[in-house]
């Protein structure tokens, strides 16, 4: 297996508001993407709190690839509680957009607390 890490501080420094910081690691994510079997997203207890920011730079991944995909290819490690529930947010409502976009698909109505989440890694 190939794997790829990914220091989001490294990459964004402290600059994890905007949507322009969020491509930044996008287009991180995107160069190893077919490369790497495994990318991990390491958030070293960075704090992000940001929309903008998590939809750019993961949202956008939901679009454009299958849950399943995405649940194999990454893996996030030390993201505290409220940025993991604003990520799963934001690729749950990815994800159902890409599903009515793909496959004509209505949302199913379930909160996203019903939806399965993805999957946890322990951090550091």
């Amino acid at each position: 297996m190939i794997g790829a890490t990914i220091n989001v501080e490294q990459i964004s420094g402290k600059n994890t508001v905007s949507r322009e910081d969020g491509k930044i690691l996008y287009d991180k994510i995107k160069h190893l993407w077919k490369s790497s079997d495994q990318i991990t997203v390491d958030f070293d207890d960075l704090i992000v709190a940001s929309v903008s920011f998590m939809d750019e730079a993961f949202g956008h991944l939901a679009l454009e690839h299958p849950r399943e995909e995405l649940k194999t290819k990454l893996r996030f490690v030390g993201m505290n509680e409220y940025d993991r529930a604003l990520l799963n947010d934001i690729i749950l409502s990815r994800v159902r957009q890409r599903n009515v976009r793909v496959h004509g698909a209505q949302p199913t109505g379930r909160s996203p607390k019903s939806e399965p989440r993805l999957k946890r890694t322990a951090s550091r």
